[in-house]
């Protein structure tokens, strides 16, 4: 009875988190131009490093995308600079 309890608890759990990411993912696509900086939170909780690259680079905030791009895509460092 204890380890079904916990089963269920567990795959509750990640339905729960299932349904964040399609969440996230609905507001990521979702943003419009004015909307970036929700798109990149978005982004970046989703774990999407080019999506939040190609955002940083869309709003024209080159040095943090640079930095970004060196840290977490460094093959896309080119790119920017």
């Amino acid at each position: 009875l204890r380890k079904e309890r916990r089963l269920q608890q567990f795959t509750s759990y990640l339905f729960k988190l299932q349904q964040q990411r399609w969440s996230l993912k609905a507001i990521l696509e979702a943003t419009t131009a004015g909307k970036l900086n929700i798109a990149y939170e978005a982004a970046y909780l989703l774990g999407d490093a080019d999506s939040c690259l190609n955002i940083l680079v869309k709003s024209h905030r080159l040095g943090e995308a640079a930095f970004f791009a060196r840290v977490y895509t460094p093959s896309r460092l080119a790119e920017i600079t």
